[in-house]
């Protein structure tokens, strides 16, 4: 009878994999953020694409 190997999980790799999906996801969060405040306008006749950053003094 064969026995079966299960996965070991190396604890160091667990939590720097962890780390790093909670870095990239508040990475995510503020992109989406700068997104909403992006106001993007393009002139077609001269195809030129204007990109205004909407500032506010409000703080949430």
């Amino acid at each position: 009878m064969k026995t079966r190997i299960g996965y070991i999980p190396n604890e160091e790799e667990e939590e720097e994999s962890l780390l790093t999906a909670k870095v990239d996801s508040e990475i995510e969060k503020l992109r989406k953020r700068r997104d909403e405040r992006t106001l993007t306008y393009t002139d077609e006749e001269k195809d030129i694409k204007h990109k205004i950053q909407i500032e506010s003094s409000l703080k949430s």
